[in-house]
């Protein structure tokens, strides 16, 4: 498959080739024929890894400068819709112009009308339906729920929590996930991930014993901390069900992934701006009062600069993290973004006011703990293809 015009990223592997793993890659219109997979690996893991980092980071700086949280989840799911429907018209652009060039090659395109008219237009047209699957109305509302509850009310966590405290709660989802696994969907667990699971609560609760001392000794802590954990507690149930749902609708449903993600966050931007209006009337006009103090600080212009640049790393960043699953595998990736948290913690604590005891350092070490051991259990299969294939390596080179 071929790619035609200008799209925003795209990857797909080169057909005919003598090598499966050869790859055609397009980023914002440039086009890298015949890459490699290790080079597309290196790419991969570098555009997640500089996305989320990125992305942190603006989110950090917006809690700081007192961005109106609601508001700032509009401009996410708003960004990743626009950039979803330009990635999807372009594509649709290229292929008919592509379309178009191959009907008017001379002396061919009279004999493929005529074939296309006794065929039925082909395996193309069978390319096209499959290409436009629609998403069942009751899985689409339930993603719409599923996204503003997993992104928009952690995003209002950000009023209640310190970002490293959301950070390390967001990185701890494994708990929820194994809850809902067992209660819902039968699955059982080795003790290893149960141990895993034991490390990430003894996290958790070393961390929130800290954030209570920090707050006690006048640390930075926002008040209504309880609160916070209440809108994180709900973002970690949301996850919990996410992950199963964009499977099914991937795989099962066979929608392409850009399409899934226009559909879903048209959705869930329609309920953010809803949330937003409905947040505005309970609390009398607060989102005012905050806008018009950023404008008074002179911040106005340089926030709604930083929200577009929020809504395009997340929209960059959930392709990246998707294709690396797709084309190199899911330990790489949940390593790539294990290490991203990580590092966005450790850049909280250093560019910004937020206060550092001793048993932050503890329970951060717990819950990255129990996610390294959790993530190498369960990708145990590659993990020993990965050790056995080294000394292999080796032994070829120096028989070379």
């Amino acid at each position: 498959m071929a790619m035609n015009g200008f799209q925003l990223f795209c990857v797909e592997p080169v057909t005919g080739a003598s090598s499966t793993d050869t790859f055609n890659v397009q980023l914002l219109g440039i086009k890298l024929r015949s890459l490699a997979k290790k080079p597309l690996c290196a790419m991969l893991v570098a555009g997640t890894f500089s996305s989320w980092i990125s992305h942190g980071y603006v989110e950090e700086r917006m809690k700081h400068l007192k961005f109106p949280m609601m508001l700032l989840t509009v401009f996410q799911f708003s960004s990743v819709a626009g950039f979803s429907a330009l990635n999807s018209w372009l594509s649709k652009r290229g292929a008919s112009m592509a379309g178009k060039s191959k009907q008017e090659e001379p002396q061919r395109s009279r004999s493929r009308s005529r074939s296309g008219r006794q065929g039925g237009e082909g395996p193309s047209s069978s390319a096209t339906k499959k290409g436009h699957v629609s998403i069942p109305w009751y899985v689409l509302l339930a993603q719409v729920l599923l996204v503003f509850g997993s992104q928009g009310i952690s995003n209002m966590a950000n009023r209640y929590l310190n970002y490293p405290t959301k950070i390390v709660f967001k990185a701890s989802k494994l708990i929820l996930i194994m809850l809902v696994g067992r209660m819902f969907f039968g699955k059982n667990y080795h003790l290893v991930e149960y141990l895993a699971t034991l490390l990430l609560l003894a996290g958790l609760i070393t961390i929130n014993l800290a954030d209570a001392d920090a707050k006690t000794n006048g640390g930075s802590i926002v008040p209504a901390f309880d609160l916070g954990i209440v809108f994180i507690g709900i973002s970690l149930c949301a996850d919990a069900f996410i992950g199963p749902l964009q499977e099914y609708t991937l795989q099962r449903l066979h929608v392409k992934l850009n399409d899934m993600m226009l559909y879903v966050y048209c959705g869930a931007t329609t309920l953010a701006v809803c949330g937003l209006v409905l947040e505005e009337i309970t609390t009398q006009g607060r989102l005012g009062a905050e806008l018009n103090e950023l404008v008074a600080d002179g911040n106005l212009v340089k926030a709604l600069s930083a929200a577009l640049l929020f809504g395009t790393l997340a929209f960059f960043g959930n392709l990246f993290v998707q294709t690396l699953i797709q084309q190199i595998g899911v330990l790489l990736t949940q390593t790539t973004l294990t290490i991203r948290q990580f590092t966005t913690i450790c850049i909280s604590f250093i560019f910004f006011p937020n206060p550092f005891l001793f048993q932050h350092g503890v329970g951060v070490a717990l819950v990255f703990s129990g996610l390294i051991a959790r993530m190498l259990w369960s990708n145990r299969a590659e993990v020993r293809r990965a050790i056995a294939g080294a000394p292999k390596a080796v032994s070829e080179k120096k028989d070379n």
